[in-house]
């Protein structure tokens, strides 16, 4: 699936806050409607970025990670932002 006119990028550590929604679904409903989901994580665990990777590779885009396990410093930080601006 080619990047579209819409793509939307998640930024997250990949931990559910409040309840859990099923990866299948989401993947499915962006792939129906086309929208390319992009990842970026930062802190994650081994389970959060193998789910990252999942719904990125699902619905054709890409996944980019920090290897930071705390937060970011100022330099860090602007390297986050240059992984969304490229998720784009």
């Amino acid at each position: 699936m080619a990047l579209g006119a819409h793509t939307v990028v998640v930024l997250t550590d990949g931990e559910p806050t409040s309840g859990e929604t099923g990866s299948g679904a989401l993947c499915k409903l962006a792939h129906e409607l086309g929208v390319p989901v992009s990842t970026v994580g930062v802190c994650l665990s081994s389970r959060g970025r193998s789910l990252l990777e999942k719904i990125a590779t699902a619905t054709g885009a890409s996944s980019n990670f920090s290897d930071l396990k705390s937060t970011p410093d100022d330099g860090e930080a602007s390297s986050i932002s240059g992984m969304a601006a490229a998720a784009c």
